[in-house]
């Protein structure tokens, strides 16, 4: 029973973090568009939601993991080493911007993050066209400035 209500919670707190991970990437390439600034403290929690998100959607690692995890994983990134790679996540997406990469990588990183999500409850086979789908959605909406 207990451990019931853990996964149910690492879930929820999956969701959340998938949740984060796609509205992250439009945040991000808004912020780009407009010529704002994000702290880098900001990107580097992107970037480990990206990778809590990646992780637990492609490996069978108990989403139960995720509620003391991604907290403390969270916290660093307020430590030197979260400043870092903030600034290598900067340095990146700054390169990729101005060779204008970056709409269709961003719209490739959100549906690859639905399909990490959508693969943990369904075939393979229906993950990928779902992939499909989310990736040409985004692509649309970039092309037709609706990002």
């Amino acid at each position: 029973m207990f451990l019931t209500i853990l996964n149910l919670i690492g879930w929820l707190v999956y969701i959340f973090i998938i949740y984060m991970a796609v509205t992250g990437i439009l945040f991000l390439w808004r912020v780009a568009q407009s010529g704002s600034s994000v702290s880098i403290f900001t990107m580097s929690q992107w970037l480990v939601t990206y990778i809590f998100a990646i992780v637990f959607g492609l490996t069978n690692i108990p989403k139960a993991h995720l509620i003391w995890a991604f907290p403390i994983c969270w916290v660093l990134t307020y430590t030197p080493m979260g400043h870092i790679l903030g600034m290598l996540v900067g340095v990146i997406t700054e390169a990729l911007f101005n060779i204008y990469i970056a709409p269709v990588l961003n719209c490739i990183i959100a549906s690859f993050v639905i399909f990490c999500a959508v693969y943990q409850l369904v075939s393979l086979s229906t993950a990928l066209i779902i992939w499909f789908v989310a990736t040409t959605a985004l692509l649309i909406g970039v092309r037709t400035n609706k990002l």
